[in-house]
């Protein structure tokens, strides 16, 4: 044979045998026996990798040795009298690169309920991190007089990819109370995290917010980028605006790419009534929360507007909370065309003492929930003065160092003050300092909505590049 041709003959060979094992290897399941004992393991899931007796007292002995498959144990025992026990140790190995949770653990098979078992260190909603191992016990006893002591006991076990709520994300990551913060100076890095609301500590679900500077709030929901802002008192999750995904999905928005356009507050300045978002009589000599509210502001009638056009097929997702529209005053009557200082200026601009309570239930805008008016038409609103605050933002001084700032001003739904003829809202302003104007400015709006206890991550890390991913409910 001439050299060209043994060169091909030796070419043929290496192709085959690369096509042969390319077939091996696809045909293969998730791992191969050998001689029925050795186990090579060619995937990365989750298993059981190993079944054992770490325990056997007053007798207590296997009839046959226990075994294990991907997903079932098998165990023999025989269980003397009543003061005989056997224990096993289970090791569950999760080799992918997700969580997985144990969704159910039944009997396949199970030949005498007489002797009892009982499962140590494992239930049903069991989480198994990624590139772990959990280890767990079976525990077998039989009660007196038991004359049949022998069962054999096949359990199967189910798992899925764990997708963790929203809610729980945000919990773990927190770094505890916040005791300790000043609102009146702007966070530092050191500063910045997540924090638990020491005033609802003891609550059902405490408050959590993020706080100053942060590259992990991300979210992409109902086609839209937003950022996490805190959580709520019912375990919810409220986010802001922040934008369009990218081609690639991230999240990198800045400065007019973060609002969905520009709106006044109200048309009109010259009442009271105007720093609501909605209001009832302008000119009457009550105070106007004490009204009906029969008059959307122009702001709300946006709002409305963008959500009914863009997400209202995402409303099974959102929970119907408390959009505070804070007309408590401190100073004046917030009558007609009286003078008047709202609670939230004093808040910002003296004690520097943010809060979550929204005095007055005409105040507490909710579509149809009982703890606020059941005013609003769709669960959506704006941030707060005082979420402004948690978030890092100070009143009149320029702060970069918060998530919030974008170099664009954006309106909250905090009256500030009037004055003849001008009605005041408090706004964000694009140095990232809290400020004031007239409420028929044109601003930039940034919706906010908030996601239901349900809402679990589907992927991401919450980064701008990898945002956290949502899916509807």
């Amino acid at each position: 044979m001439n050299a060209k041709n043994k060169n091909l003959l030796t070419i043929m060979i290496i192709f085959l045998v690369i096509l042969c094992n390319s077939i091996v290897y696809s045909a293969l399941n998730t791992e191969m026996f050998i001689n029925g004992d050795a186990h090579i393991r060619v995937d990365k899931d989750i298993r059981i990798t190993d079944v054992k007796v770490v325990d056997q007292v007053n007798g207590a002995y296997e009839t046959y040795n226990s075994d294990y498959s991907k997903n079932t144990t098998s165990m023999q025992v025989s269980l003397p009298s009543s003061e005989s026990f056997m224990i096993y140790e289970v090791t569950i190995t999760n080799k992918g690169d997700i969580d997985y949770e144990v969704t159910n653990i039944i009997e396949e098979s199970y030949s005498n309920s007489n002797i009892k078992y009982e499962l140590i260190d494992i239930e049903n909603g069991s989480i198994i991190d990624k590139g772990t191992t959990h280890k767990f016990k079976i525990k077998f006893t039989t009660p007196e007089n038991n004359t049949d002591n022998k069962t054999t006991i096949v359990l199967k076990y189910t798992f899925k990819e764990w997708m963790p709520s929203l809610y729980n994300m945000v919990v773990n990551k927190s770094r505890g109370l916040d005791t300790d913060i000043d609102f009146g100076v702007a966070p530092t890095k050191e500063t910045s995290g997540i924090y638990k609301m020491n005033s609802t500590k003891d609550s059902e679900y405490p408050v959590y917010y993020y706080r100053g500077i942060i590259d992990n709030n991300n979210v992409s929901f109902a086609g839209f980028c937003w950022k996490i802002v805190r959580t709520t008192e019912t375990g919810g999750v409220k986010l802001i605006y922040n934008g369009i995904p990218g081609s690639d999905g991230s999240c990198n928005n800045t400065e007019f790419d973060t609002v969905i356009g520009l709106s006044e507050f109200n048309i009109n300045d010259n009442y009271n009534a105007y720093e609501g978002y909605m209001y009832g009589v302008p000119n009457s000599n009550s105070y106007n929360s004490e009204f009906a509210l029969t008059n959307d502001s122009t702001i709300k009638i946006y709002l409305d507007n963008w959500y009914s056009n863009n997400i209202i097929d995402y409303t099974s997702s959102l929970e119907d909370t408390i959009w505070c529209n804070d007309k408590s005053f401190n100073l004046g009557t917030g009558y007609g065309n009286e003078i008047t200082d709202y609670n939230g200026s004093y808040r910002a601009e003296k004690s520097h003492i943010p809060s979550l309570n929204c005095i007055n239930n005409g105040d507490r805008f909710t579509v149809s929930s009982d703890i606020g008016n059941k005013s609003l038409k769709f669960p959506v609103g704006l941030l707060t003065v005082d979420e402004l605050m948690y978030a890092g933002a100070v009143y009149q001084k320029t702060n970069n160092t918060q998530y919030l700032f974008n170099n664009y001003s954006f309106y909250t739904m905090t009256p500030w003050s009037f004055y003849p003829k001008q009605a005041r809202e408090v706004y964000l302003k694009d140095d990232g300092s809290i400020t004031f104007g007239n409420v028929s400015i044109s601003l930039g709006v940034r919706p906010t909505v908030s996601l239901k206890k349900e809402n679990v991550i589907k992927k991401g890390t919450g980064s701008v590049i990898d945002p956290y991913i949502i899916l509807k409910l």
